[in-house]
C-alpha cells in the first residue's frame, strides 16, 4: 500500500479502516490514493483504490459503480488526486482490465472451436504388436500438428498425450 506522510495526511486511520472492511477473504490492496486536503474542503473527500480484483471508491455517500452500467464503463473522472498515486492506481486497474480481455479472448476462442465441433483425437481400436505401437506414434504424430497449427490448446494437446499414452 502507498506511504502516508505522517503530520500531512492525518485522519487516514478510518478511511483505510473503512476499506479495509469492504474487502473479501483473499484480496489485497494493490495501490490507493486519497484526495487532498485543499480539494477536499469544498467536495466530500475520496479514497479510491485498486484491489488484486476490482476498483474500490469510497465517500460518505455510498455509490456503486457497478450499478451505474454503461454510463460508468464509459469514463469516470475523480478529481483532486496525488498524481503519483493516481498514477499506481491506474496501471494496476490497466494491466487487469488487459488480463481480463485476454481471459475473454481465448474463451471466445475456446467457445468457437466447441460450437464449430472441435478436434478430438480417439483413441480407436488398437491392433496388438508393432501395428499398435505405430498407431499410437502416428496419433501423437497428429496431436503435435494440431498443437503446431494452434488448433488446439497445450492442455487439450496433454490430455490427448496422456489418453495416447495410457492406452
Amino acid at each position: 500500500m502507498n506511504e502516508v506522510s505522517g503530520a500531512d495526511e492525518a485522519g487516514l486511520e478510518r478511511p483505510l479502516a473503512q476499506l479495509r472492511s469492504v474487502l473479501i477473504p483473499g484480496e489485497t490492496v494493490e495501490a490507493w490514493a486519497i484526495q487532498s486536503r485543499l480539494f477536499a474542503l469544498l467536495h466530500r473527500r475520496l479514497l479510491i483504490a485498486a484491489t488484486s480484483g476490482r476498483l474500490i471508491v469510497l465517500t460518505r455517500k455510498t455509490t456503486d459503480l457497478a450499478s451505474l452500467g454503461a454510463a460508468a464503463s464509459q469514463r469516470v473522472e475523480f478529481r483532486g488526486l496525488r498524481r503519483s498515486e493516481a498514477q499506481a492506481v491506474y496501471r494496476i486497474c490497466q494491466s487487469q482490465d488487459q488480463a481480463w480481455r485476454e481471459k475473454r479472448r481465448v474463451r471466445d476462442l475456446e467457445e468457437l472451436r466447441a460450437r464449430s465441433g472441435g478436434i478430438q483425437v480417439s483413441p480407436g481400436t488398437l491392433a496388438v504388436g508393432t501395428a499398435a505401437e505405430s498407431d499410437a506414434v502416428r496419433r501423437l504424430q497428429e496431436a503435435k500438428q494440431l498443437l503446431d497449427a494452434r488448433l488446439i490448446s497445450d492442455a487439450e494437446y496433454e490430455a490427448i498425450k496422456a489418453k495416447i499414452i495410457s492406452s
